[in-house]
This record gives C-alpha cells, sequence and structure tokens, in this order.
C-alpha cells in the first residue's frame, strides 16, 4: 500500500513481543530519501500484543534468570529431575545471546515435563526470533492446536502468520478471545490486520483495547503504523515520540521513530537522535560469564602456524657438499 508524499517508503506492522529479534534499518543506493519498504520485527515473546507481534507469557516482559550463577544452576539441574532449573538455564543463555544452547536448554526441559508452559511458550519465541519457525511449527504439530495451553497457542498463531498462513493464525486467535489470553489474541488480530493491508479495521481493534487501558508499547506502536498507513504522519509521529518518552528501552519505537522522521517528516537531526538512542539500547554487552564462555580454553583453538624444526647437522652438510 502506498502512502502519500512517501510511495516507496512502508513501516510495516509488528507482532507484539517483548524481545527484539532484529533490526531493519532503511537503505539506498540511489538516494537516503527513497529507501526500500523495511519490516520492523520484534521476535515472539513472553507476552504479547501486535506490527510488533506478540506472543503470551506467563514470565511478562523483561523476564530474567532467577541467578547469574551458570555453575550453580548447572549444579540445580544434575541434583533435580524438574524441568524449572532447565528453564533458569535457558533464560540465562538468552540473556547473553547464546540462543542454540538455550533452545538445547528447553529441549531437556521438555523432555523432563512435556507440559511445562513457560518452556513451551519461551521455546515457541526463541524459534520464532531466530527465523526458525518452520522448526517450531514441525514441533508443535506433533499435537492438536487446541491441545496446547492457550499461551502457546497464541505463539503458534504468531508462527502461522510469520510462514505466511494468516487464515490459520487468524482461526487460533479468534479460538483465543474469550478468557485470560484475550487481549493478546485481540491485539495480535490487529496486527494481521496490518499484515492484511486492512488499516481501518487495525486502527479500530487497537484503539478499542486503548479505550480499555490495555495499552502497551506493543498496542502503541501498531497504533502508529496503523496512522501512518491511513497517510497521518504526524499523528503517527506524535505517537511515536510518546512512547519512545515512556519506554526508553523499547528499541522499535526508537527505530520507527527514526524511519518517520527521515522519510516522511525530512526531519534528519531528529532521526539522527532516535537512530544515536536506538544504537545505545542495541550495544551488545558483555556480562562476567560471556566473558567466561568465550575464554574459555576448550573453545580456543590455536591458529598460530606450526613453528619450523631447526634443520639437522646432516642436512646442513649435505647441502653445504650440494654446493
Amino acid at each position: 500500500m502506498c502512502l502519500p508524499g512517501a510511495p516507496e517508503h512502508v513501516i510495516k506492522p509488528m507482532p507484539t513481543q517483548m524481545s527484539l529479534g532484529g533490526r531493519c534499518l532503511p537503505h539506498s543506493a540511489t538516494s537516503k530519501r527513497r529507501a526500500q519498504p523495511c519490516i520492523l520485527r520484534i521476535a515472539l515473546s513472553l507476552c504479547c500484543i501486535a506490527l510488533l507481534a506478540g506472543c503470551a507469557s506467563h514470565g511478562g516482559r523483561g523476564l530474567q534468570p532467577r541467578s547469574t550463577d551458570e555453575a550453580a544452576l548447572r549444579r540445580e539441574v544434575s541434583e533435580s529431575q524438574s524441568a524449572e532449573p532447565l528453564f533458569q538455564l535457558a533464560l540465562l543463555y538468552l540473556a547473553e545471546n547464546r540462543t542454540d544452547e538455550s533452545v538445547i536448554a528447553l529441549r531437556d526441559a521438555l523432555d523432563r515435563n512435556q507440559d511445562y508452559e513457560p518452556a513451551l511458550t519461551l521455546l515457541a519465541r526463541t524459534l520464532h526470533q531466530t527465523g526458525r519457525s518452520f522448526e517450531a511449527l514441525e514441533f508443535f504439530g506433533s499435537r492438536e492446536v487446541e491441545l496446547w495451553p492457550h499461551s502457546v497457542q497464541i505463539n503458534i498463531a504468531l508462527l502461522y502468520a510469520e510462514v505466511g498462513n494468516s487464515i490459520e493464525a487468524r482461526r487460533i486467535l479468534e479460538k483465543n478471545l474469550d478468557g485470560m489470553w484475550s487481549t493478546s489474541a485481540r491485539a495480535n488480530l490487529a496486527y494481521l490486520d496490518l499484515l492484511d493491508e486492512e488499516t481501518v479495521a487495525a486502527r479500530q481493534r487497537l484503539e478499542t483495547l486503548i479505550e480499555e487501558n490495555l495499552e502497551s508499547p506493543e498496542i502503541l506502536n501498531n497504533l502508529a503504523v496503523a496512522h501512518l498507513r491511513a497517510g497521518d504522519a504526524e499523528g503517527s509521529a506524535t505517537i511515536l515520540r510518546r512512547l519512545a518518552a515512556r519506554h526508553e528501552d523499547f528499541a522499535p519505537a526508537h527505530l520507527n521513530l527514526a524511519l518517520l522522521l527521515q522519510h516522511w517528516l525530512f526531519d534528519d537531526s531528529g532521526a539522527a537522535r532516535s537512530q544515536e538512542h536506538l544504537d545505545l539500547i542495541l550495544e551488545p554487552m558483555l556480562t562476567e560469564s560471556v566473558i567466561e564462555h568465550l575464554l574459555d580454553p576448550s573453545r580456543v583453538e590455536d591458529a598460530a602456524p606450526p613453528v619450523p624444526e631447526p634443520a639437522s647437522d646432516s642436512a646442513e652438510e649435505s647441502s653445504e657438499g650440494n654446493q
């Protein structure tokens, strides 16, 4: 869908989520004013709502492991048959960007308890976040969708949306419009509306949620996208500025605001400030445990070339004789 005044700039909706799954910044070989469409993404998260796609969870935004002592958590894992210590270990790995190890820990947790809901929810989010939605759907396809806990169903719906099956995604979300996950279902239906270019329907859903005091960063972000889709760039910027001020660590708000200011409102200095703030948020931080992991001698390969053996006396004599 083309927007007035900026036919090639499209900020697309995101599923509502908690963890940043990736960043997409506009680049163009011809002009800074004519960047290619950019999809802003937030990976499935432990909580839910919409052009941020979101998922349901027990932990909520910013879920952190109860301990950052990996050795202590590993001892707990070895001393207990519960799935919970492995879940905590997975959270620690995620906090340190050790995604593959987190997935392994979550699968091990589910080997101990196949119905452990926090691990199911986090596994769906993590696989989605790392672009492994098909792998996730293969795992969760082991039983009928309706047999999974409702929080997991919300996540499965978003996985279907990610692989392009919005019909199945809508079907699952609509079945969750009643009950404790109704807000997540409604917000993510608005996300699907935006993906399907149904801007009016999306805006109605989002504004209703806000009127009911169910506002969240994801909902506000997607409402800003809906305003932009309707040609109201100033209204979109107002929402994003409010969102960025209230939630300074919410990267999608700063990314969307930077794109909007640069490509629709032509405010390069404002866009640069938003980009600087975004870079601070996304700047990787090395924790002590990450540094120890990277410096583990068992992970280090000696890449130095072998030192040549000194020539033997007989070899030297032979060489001199040949001369």
